[in-house]
């Protein structure tokens, strides 16, 4: 039988507020800077003297440390933007990293049609808690962004029509993540959404040698028509709505022998039901073949955390 529950308040001085919550199940509430979190511990009969050795044994410290992992972020995480150069023109990235020292694999983020916004800087942070550097790269240039949720193909145009253009803007960011002290330069890959995913398969298709994966998530497949494609030593991962009215069936199977001709490694996973932008949660707009699909957009997620993961051994 156990006594009544009694409570253990540990105390954990934080560099931040707004913590409360931070332990499923518990009360938790933040003072001045402290969290504090009220945890029901049952204590058997006869085990107070037992518990009160626990509190003095190494236990307390490690149980701490336990409670501080999901802490660690605020504490630590480095994020800013970051500028690089293609030639003349400056772009203006968002990095974001743990913060741990030590050089570390960096996926590179290609943004949509609209230009770098929040969803590519939460993409970036996101892959930071993952243990990578998380770079959102510019592909129009400091300054240069479009609206979401409006036509913004004055913006994107530019690089489909100019697909050269695209290769080397792309090249120098990945020139720009190479020189950073804190890139491992040999464990590179990138990710890219809608125009960002077109992005990443142009990247593929450079031959370069220096990014381990690409991922295109809802993408345009379009390919660059820059004479013969090489080689592409660039592991490749299509995520892609079956209903996205921008990579209809044929276009699928267009990429798929393209890649093969190319000799690459290469998956294709298509989502049945799911349309473009299916990975936006703002994306509503069903009539245009565009809506976000939350099951899409979980299954992506999983499959380019596995996928970096092989890449980068």
């Amino acid at each position: 039988m156990c006594r009544p529950l009694i409570f253990a308040s540990i105390a954990i001085p934080l560099g931040t507020q707004g913590m409360g919550g931070l332990l499923a199940g518990s009360q938790a509430l933040v003072k001045g800077g402290r969290f504090v979190s009220k945890l029901p511990i049952p204590i058997a009969e006869g085990a107070v003297t037992a518990f009160e050795l626990i509190l003095a044994s190494s236990v307390v410290p490690e149980f701490i440390a336990r409670l501080m992992e999901p802490i660690k972020e605020f504490r630590h995480m480095q994020k800013g933007t970051f500028d690089y150069k293609d030639g003349s023109t400056v772009c203006e990235g968002y990095v974001a990293t743990d913060g741990a020292a030590g050089r570390k694999p960096c996926v590179l983020v290609a943004h949509q049609w609209a230009g770098l916004y929040d969803q590519e800087r939460a993409k970036a942070e996101e892959l930071a808690r993952l243990g990578y550097l998380g770079f959102a790269i510019d592909v129009y240039g400091k300054g240069v962004r479009g609206k979401p949720h409006e036509d913004n193909s004055a913006y994107m145009s530019p690089f489909l029509n100019d697909r050269a253009k695209l290769k080397q803007r792309m090249l120098a960011a990945v020139e720009a993540a190479k020189a950073r002290a804190d890139v491992d330069p040999n464990k590179i890959a990138i990710i890219g959404y809608c125009f960002g995913g077109l992005c990443a398969l142009d990247i593929a298709r450079s031959g370069t040698k220096d990014v381990k994966g690409a991922v295109s998530l809802h993408g345009i497949f379009a390919p660059p028509v820059l004479g013969a494609q090489g080689k592409i030593s660039t592991k490749v991962l299509v995520l892609h709505g079956w209903e996205d009215p921008m990579a209809k069936p044929n276009d699928v199977l267009g990429l798929a022998k393209e890649m093969t001709e190319a000799g690459a490694d290469w998956q294709i996973h298509a989502y049945g039901h799911a349309m473009h932008a299916f990975t936006s949660e703002s994306a509503n707009a069903p009539e245009s073949g565009v809506k976000y699909d939350r099951n899409a957009d979980r299954r992506s997620a999983l499959a380019t955390e596995n996928f970096l993961k092989e890449v980068f051994g």
